[in-house]
């Protein structure tokens, strides 16, 4: 990745991080705000569903105030939301604010998801906002994964206050250097483009590559939520086991999008870099999405006649996750070819179907589990990735005069 790209990838790349860790931090701690808030388990777990809540709700919101205040002005306006929630929850005394004050941390937190994936498609050529969003997917995680781990440390020198206190000092740090790099408006917006909510739904170039987008990720919050039960009723493996599948299949998640954004700057035979190369995103999301169709059609019959094992599950998430490692960013920046006045909105959109979607997908297995845990979460997992196959097809190619000619470094600061 070039110097030029770094400078708009890494700061966007903080501002998702930043909203993360107010999600992941705080999640050792939940029994111990619990108990001495003295409230219930729901309660306590109510502080996790509140803030996941708010964040899918205001992703409408973004989007419009993004396209209406630009990129810069929306990045700060969520960065204030997140650190008065961050501080408000440090200093509750009781478990009614405290959700309240999770709810606002949700709700700034969902900022991010709309400015950055926005601000690197529109600042960059087609193979670098490839690169760029596997920069962001890999963060949002290594957050996840790494999040509660530290929280957990924390725990030992602090109280559960003290995490939400180091999570805003990490947010006072990371806001400012990504505000500083975040542009006042998108490269290439002009006043005549249509931005409206129907003209996306509207726009296959667009609904395509979403809808194939959001029922990846719903085959693989399926298989997250799923998991412990799963593997407690086909196998009889404890909390431990689920960590370890986690573990690996972030490690093959992070590979497999390092080596994606390494083939998409790979020339072509004409040594360009553009969308349509050897390697470009169209080819990318289209074999990625045609791997986990087959791969989940296999694991699911295979359920049939092999017995529950490490090489059963192993193998299975840590190809899954390879595979949406190659399909994902490539598929995200499908969805976002769009015109620069077009993105907020499209990036809202987007992250929508994605949170909508893995609720579904979650909540329509788990009736199920405990009759098939296997089964069950087969094929649900297959059902979305055929989808997601059959939805994707061949997205038509965006125009290049949009989709690659980007800027190297925003326009407007």
């Amino acid at each position: 990745m070039s110097a030029a790209a770094l400078r708009v990838v890494a700061p966007m790349a903080g501002l998702t991080a930043a909203g993360m860790l107010a999600m992941d931090l705080v999640l050792p701690a939940v029994p111990t705000l619990q108990a001495e808030l003295g409230v219930s388990v729901a309660a306590g777990q109510a502080t996790l569903s509140v803030f996941l809540f708010a964040l899918a709700a205001s992703q409408l919101l973004w989007g419009e105030v993004f396209t209406r205040w630009g990129p810069r002005r929306t990045a700060l306006a969520g960065a204030l939301l997140l650190l008065a929630g961050t501080a408000g929850c440090a200093l509750a005394q009781g478990i009614t604010p405290l959700l309240l004050w999770r709810a606002l941390q949700g709700l700034g937190a969902g900022a991010a998801t709309v400015v950055a994936p926005s601000v690197i498609r529109a600042s960059l050529p087609s193979h670098e906002a490839t690169r760029g969003l596997g920069w962001v997917a890999m963060m949002e995680s290594l957050v996840p994964a790494c999040g509660p781990v530290l929280g957990a440390a924390l725990l030992l020198l602090a109280d559960w206050r003290g995490l939400f206190w180091a999570l805003l000092g990490a947010m006072l740090l990371l806001t400012p250097w990504a505000l500083a790099a975040t542009p006042r408006v998108l490269p290439g917006v002009q006043a005549h483009q249509k931005a409206s909510h129907f003209d996306l739904l509207r726009n296959p170039r667009f609904l395509r590559p979403a809808l194939a987008h959001a029922l990846a990720f719903a085959a693989l919050f399926c298989f997250v939520a799923s998991a412990p039960q799963m593997l407690r009723l086909s196998a009889g493996w404890g909390p431990g086991a689920f960590a370890a599948l986690q573990a690996a299949g972030v490690a093959a998640f992070l590979a497999s999008t390092w080596l994606t954004g390494w083939l998409s700057a790979r020339p072509t035979a004409a040594g360009s870099t553009h969308a349509g190369g050897r390697f470009g995103p169209e080819r990318l999301a289209r074999a990625g999405a045609w791997g986990q169709a087959l791969l989940t059609g296999a694991w699911g019959l295979g359920g049939l006649w092999l017995t529950p094992g490490w090489l059963y599950f192993g193998g299975f998430w840590v190809l899954f996750c390879a595979l949406l490692g190659v399909r994902g960013p490539a598929t995200m920046a499908l969805a976002l070819s769009l015109p620069a006045a077009q993105m907020g909105r499209a990036a809202a959109l987007l992250m929508l179907a994605v949170l909508g979607l893995s609720a579904l997908a979650a909540q329509a297995v788990a009736p199920w589990l405990e009759a098939a845990p296997v089964g069950a979460v087969a094929l649900c997992m297959g059902l979305c990735c055929a989808a997601s196959l059959g939805v994707l097809g061949r997205a038509p190619a965006a125009p290049r005069q949009q989709a690659d000619d980007r800027s190297a470094e925003p326009e407007a600061r």
